[in-house]
């Protein structure tokens, strides 16, 4: 029998749960089929560097993907989000939510809707001397 562990509360689910809170239904990957009031929340890169001699200072970056059919909709969708997400992450209190924000947005045509590719990215700290070091248990 499988053991289901519990999913850390980090960004990534503060950002999912948010997007639900507007509505959308969250999926775990994405394609060019999905429809309106659908999105998913990915990650899409993760970067880390050496801190000192005992730790790397990490970056992840996830993406929150989305459509909206109606042109004319995407500026206040799209400053919806980021207003009611980055909102939610910083009261969290996930590990690392202060340094969420969202970087840069894509808007992509698909000839009868648009897919918004929306990058942000949160940053902590991985000290392998610490056992109580941010997100690792």
């Amino acid at each position: 029998m499988p053991i289901y562990k519990e999913r850390i509360k980090d960004c990534k689910y503060y950002i999912e749960r948010s997007m639900r809170e507007m509505g959308f239904t969250v999926n775990d990957n994405y394609t060019n089929e999905m429809s309106e009031g659908e999105c998913a929340v990915v990650y899409s890169q993760f970067d880390n560097e050496p801190d000192t001699q005992e730790s790397y200072w990490n970056t992840a970056w996830c993406k929150v993907v989305f459509c909206i059919h109606n042109n004319n909709d995407i500026p206040q969708k799209i400053s919806s989000v980021l207003r009611k997400v980055t909102r939610d992450v910083e009261k969290s209190e996930a590990p690392a939510c202060t340094s969420f924000y969202f970087t840069d947005t894509d808007v992509i045509p698909l000839g009868t809707t648009n897919r918004v590719e929306m990058n942000c990215r949160y940053s902590f700290e991985i000290d392998w001397e610490d056992p109580n070091s941010e997100l690792i248990n």
